[in-house]
């Protein structure tokens, strides 16, 4: 059973992962090619919170749920509601166990 994006389904922008270039400094920099994605949902993921003795850090992470034909790397980088995310590990696939919906997820740490 396939799945479409409701009207209230979120859209996001995918940072695509190309080869990556060279700076002035010869650094490796990677490089990416934009596309606009239709999202199932999006939502808060866990949130870190580091005291550190000379500033406090707090991590947000979000979960995007995508339909499962959305060609997707972990080395990709999602721009969701003007927040800018990494992926985080593999995107993985899963299936409802009593409908068959299958979904793309894929984890994302905050960059900016």
């Amino acid at each position: 059973m396939s799945i479409t994006p409701g009207p209230f389904a979120p859209t996001v922008t995918q940072h695509v992962a190309g080869t990556p270039t060279r700076d002035a400094h010869n650094n490796e920099v990677p490089s990416f090619v934009d596309r606009t994605v239709q999202a199932l949902a999006t939502f808060p993921g866990n949130a870190f919170e580091a005291d550190a003795p000379a500033a406090d850090l707090v991590t947000t992470d979000r979960v995007l749920l995508l339909t499962p034909d959305t060609t997707v790397s972990a080395l990709d980088e999602w721009t969701v509601g003007g927040t800018r995310y990494r992926t985080q590990g593999e995107p993985a696939p899963y299936q409802h166990p009593m409908t068959g919906t299958a979904v793309t997820q894929v984890n994302l740490r905050r960059v900016t």
